[in-house]
């Protein structure tokens, strides 16, 4: 059926069209669907969702894992927790690594202050007047030369 056809002595208006489409495309989508023993109600074409209720029962029990946003990206959400592993795993072992750090430089420096402590009682001990005392002390024979040393020469 044409739309100049329905009323020819006037011509139609936009809204008119768009109605007189509407109605013949709800005739024809009825027709088919009773052709095909179905009922296609407009209505009943919308996707009616249910509202589901995040219970903590529903998340301990599973059900969330039924859910289908978390069927669609289990990729993801697998990947994401893999990560989270590597995450976790590098963190704890440059924990470790910085004790461990912390540790060896405290002994550096204990270790430091311990050669430098020695080396001052070296030479304290090894000046010309520390050397006669001790000589004195041990009771050896020894004397203080008297000429300057001198080169040999060859």
């Amino acid at each position: 059926m044409k739309l100049a056809s329905v009323m020819p002595w006037r011509e139609l208006t936009i809204e008119e069209q768009r109605r007189l489409k509407m109605t013949e495309f709800i005739r024809i989508r009825d027709f088919i669907g009773e052709y095909l023993g179905k009922s296609f109600l407009y209505k009943n074409m919308e996707k009616k969702k249910k509202k589901k209720q995040f219970t903590l029962m529903y998340i301990l029990g599973g059900g969330i894992l039924k859910e289908d946003y978390i069927v669609r990206h289990t990729k993801m959400i697998v990947l994401i927790v893999i990560l989270l592993f590597f995450y976790i795993s590098n963190r704890y072992t440059c924990l470790m690594k910085i004790r461990e750090i912390d540790y060896l430089q405290e002994q550096l420096r204990d270790l430091k202050y311990e050669s430098l402590s020695i080396s001052a009682q070296l030479t304290g001990n090894t000046r010309p007047s520390q050397v006669e005392e001790l000589v004195k002390r041990q009771g050896l024979n020894l004397e203080k030369a008297t000429t300057p040393p001198y080169k040999l020469k060859k």
